[in-house]
C-alpha cells in the first residue's frame, strides 16, 4: 500500500504524544526492517503491527543469543540487547512502543539480520568445529608458542585464528578459522608423534641395557616381568592423544634414572642386602676444572668403593 493511501484514509486525530510524523517514520522504519508497510497509520495499528512483526522474529534472535552464550562465542551482547529491545517494544505503551522502535530500528534490523546469518551457519557440526578451533588455541598453541624452532608462519596462523574467533562476525570466517586451526593442530600432532616415538626408542634401548646387565639371567620369568614393568610401560605408544608433549619429553629425560632403579632392583634381588649403591655424581658435584680436581674426585670414588668392598658388599656404581 502506497503512502498516499495512508494520507487519504487518515481522517483521524492522532493521540496526544504521538506525532503523525512519528507514525510516518515508524512506517518507513518498519519497511526498512521487515520489508513491509504498516496497514494503517493510527497509533494503535502502528503499535500493534510493530509488536506483532517484532514478536515473530524475537525467538530467532533469542535462540541465537542462547547459542552464542552457551558456546562462549562473541557477539552475544548485541543479540542480548536486541532481545531486550524487542521485549520492550512488545510490552510498552503504544507511544513508547513507537518511540522505542523509531529510536532503535537500525539495531533491531542488524540483530535480525545477524540472527538469520547465524542460524544458517551454526549447525551442530560447525559448533563442534569452533569448539575444536578454540581448543587448539587454548591447549595446543601455548605449548607450540614456547618451542624455539617454531616457524613464523605458525605464529601467524595463531594470531589470525585468535583474531577471527574474537570477532563478532566470526561466523563469516568459518573456512579461514578451520584452515588456521588445522595448520596448528597438524604441527602439534607432528611434534607429539616425534616425542612419542623418541620415548618408545629410549625405553626400548633401556630394556635392552637392563637385559644385558650381569645377573639378569639368574632371574625367573616372573621376576624379569616385574623388574621390566617400570620401563616397559613407556615403550607402548601413548593411548591418550591429549597427553602433553612436555610429559612425553619428561619421560625421556627420566629414562636413565628409571633404568638405574631397575638395575638396582635386579641386583638387590640377586645379591640381597650385600648391594650398596654409590652415586658417581656425588664425587663430581659442581664439575671439575683442573686435573687436580679430577684426580681428587676419582680418588674419593675409589676409596668409597674400596671401603664397601672391604666390608663384603657388592658396589653398584651409578
Amino acid at each position: 500500500m502506497r503512502l498516499c493511501v495512508f494520507y487519504r484514509n487518515a481522517s483521524f486525530q492522532p493521540k496526544i504524544g504521538v506525532d503523525f510524523a512519528e507514525l510516518i517514520k515508524a512506517n518507513e522504519n518498519h519497511k526498512a526492517v521487515f520489508s513491509d508497510d504498516i496497514p494503517e497509520l493510527t497509533p494503535s495499528v502502528v503499535a500493534q503491527t510493530i509488536r506483532q512483526t517484532t514478536g515473530t522474529r524475537e525467538k530467532e534472535v533469542q535462540d541465537m543469543h542462547h547459542i552464542l552464550v552457551a558456546n562462549n562465542l562473541p557477539g552475544a551482547d548485541v543479540l542480548g540487547n536486541a532481545v531486550n529491545l524487542m521485549r520492550a517494544v512488545r510490552t510498552d505503551s503504544e507511544e513508547q512502543t513507537i518511540s522505542t522502535f523509531n529510536s532503535f530500528f537500525k539495531e533491531l534490523k542488524e540483530a535480525i539480520k545477524r540472527a538469520a546469518e547465524l542460524a544458517a551457519v551454526l549447525h551442530e557440526p560447525k559448533l563442534l568445529d569452533l569448539k575444536a578451533a578454540r581448543k587448539v588455541l587454548d591447549t595446543m598453541w601455548p605449548f607450540l608458542a614456547k618451542e624455539p624452532d617454531l616457524d613464523d608462519c605458525l605464529r601467524d596462523h595463531a594470531e589470525r585464528l585468535s583474531d577471527l574467533l574474537a570477532r563478532e562476525t566470526f561466523y563469516r570466517e568459518m573456512v579461514a578459522i578451520d584452515q588456521h586451526a588445522r595448520e596448528l593442530k597438524a604441527e602439534y600432532r607432528r611434534r607429539f608423534e616425534a616425542a612419542a616415538q623418541t620415548r618408545q626408542k629410549v625405553y626400548t634401548e633401556a630394556i635392552q641395557s637392563l637385559q644385558k646387565t650381569p645377573g639378569w639371567e639368574k632371574l625367573t620369568a616372573d621376576q624379569k616381568t616385574v623388574i621390566e614393568e617400570p620401563l616397559a610401560q613407556f615403550v607402548a605408544a601413548p593411548n591418550d592423544a591429549t597427553m602433553a608433549i612436555s610429559q612425553l619429553r619428561a619421560d625421556c629425560d627420566a629414562a636413565v634414572g628409571r633404568l638405574n632403579k631397575a638395575v638396582e632392583d635386579m641386583v638387590r634381588l640377586v645379591d640381597g642386602s650385600r648391594v650398596v649403591r654409590v652415586k658417581v655424581s656425588d664425587f663430581f658435584f659442581g664439575g671439575v676444572e683442573t686435573e687436580e680436581q679430577l684426580e681428587a674426585a676419582i680418588k674419593g670414588l675409589k676409596e668409597e668403593c674400596e671401603r664397601h668392598i672391604g666390608a663384603g658388599r657388592k658396589v653398584l656404581i651409578q
